[in-house]
């Protein structure tokens, strides 16, 4: 499946292991997954490697973890999300000797208490479940696409089966939800009955999720190509073959400009009508970008493997602050509240960065 070798992380090298062993199928029993943060303003939520979800304050004391006492679920790799007063966030199931079973679940935000299962999957949850017009989309290496009432887990229609696993979330447009898979496919869905509308084949495997505006679907694979589809009929428009890595995580359409990420360390700045580069506004690092930049304002906020957060202003496409340099390699996209930004590296450490100036601070656990 991979044409080219290159350079990765301790989690990313385990992950493709796991194709190896298993097909595709996704990550392995004893991988603690590579940790998503999130934050609703109050608390500050992430997965941690001994398998426990913790929510900590703002100031990085820590409110509550789940399950509590000596229980420990299995790795984390999806972001958590929110419905009104409770957090969702999926994890592998620790007790499962295939290491394939995974679990969504569902806890007050304040207490990490009434816990519930939503969903039990037969394949590994990668991809961020999606809230959308009241429903909670989850994708899963099982080859599915569950439809979830968010508070009592109830299908809503039943589960979309694709032709390989999925290891990227959903994305929405009005009534249409579209999502790649291992298998070299992009689809189409409809979010009312789970129908499907068009699939086509792209050369590689997508590990991510697409991003859809203007009536394109952008989608990168692993075979270092990013794709324009028709959004109504999947037709290619056009596609950008000048990254040298896998692209896994989503493209971000700004404006008429595409920032696309890659693990050979580069975003690409690219025409969303045309795919053509502007390469003199590429964004580049010392490492593998895996995670999606996060755009908040005119700022995108790029996490790198090289442990470094930086900040690019969109319109003059400089370099807003020096890159702020964490303690581990960060592979999952930032969460952004108010003035601060939020990253949690693959080792579990967590770090507040001020938005505005760059400076930041280990957030969790307590430096000693």
């Amino acid at each position: 499946m991979l044409k080219k070798a290159w350079k990765g992380g301790i989690a990313l090298l385990l992950l493709l292991l796991a194709v190896v062993l298993a097909g595709c199928a996704g990550p392995m029993a004893g991988d603690p997954g590579w940790m998503s943060i999130a934050s609703d303003g109050q608390r500050v939520y992430m997965g941690q490697p001994g398998g426990k979800f913790i929510a900590v304050d703002t100031n990085g004391q820590k409110v509550w973890e789940f399950p509590g006492g000596k229980e420990h679920v299995g790795g984390f790799y999806a972001a958590p999300v929110f419905v009104g007063d409770r957090v969702i966030f999926a994890a592998s199931d620790s007790s499962d000797p295939s290491g394939r079973r995974a679990r969504v679940y569902s806890v007050t935000a304040a207490t990490g208490g009434e816990p519930r299962v939503l969903k039990e999957t037969q394949g590994i949850i990668v991809g961020t479940p999606l809230l959308h017009d009241g429903t909670l989309y989850v994708t899963s290496a099982d080859k599915h696409v569950y439809a979830l009432d968010p508070v009592t887990g109830e299908e809503r229609w039943p589960a979309f089966v694709a032709d390989g696993p999925i290891w990227g979330s959903v994305v929405a447009e009005g009534d249409r939800l579209f999502f790649g898979t291992m298998a070299h496919s992009v689809y189409a869905i409809s979010a009312r009955d789970g129908q499907q509308l068009w699939r086509v084949s792209v050369n590689g495997a997508v590990p991510g999720t697409p991003a859809v505006g203007g009536g394109r679907v952008f989608v990168g694979d692993v075979d270092s190509k990013l794709y324009a589809l028709d959004a109504a009929t999947g037709a290619e428009v056009w596609r950008f073959a000048g990254a040298k890595n896998w692209i896994w995580g989503q493209p971000v359409l700004v404006g008429d400009l595409l920032y696309v990420p890659s693990l050979d360390g580069n975003v690409y700045v690219l025409d969303a009508a045309t795919g053509a580069e502007h390469e003199e506004w590429r964004i580049k690092t010392a490492g593998s970008v895996r995670a999606t930049p996060t755009l908040v304002g005119d700022t995108l906020y790029v996490a790198s493997e090289d442990q470094s957060l930086y900040a690019v202003n969109v319109t003059t496409h400089r370099l807003a602050w020096a890159p702020y340099k964490a303690k581990g390699q960060l592979l999952t996209p930032p969460a952004v509240v108010s003035d601060t930004v939020y990253v949690v590296a693959a080792n579990g450490n967590a770090f507040a960065v001020d938005a505005r100036t760059g400076n930041g601070r280990q957030l969790y656990p307590e430096p000693k």
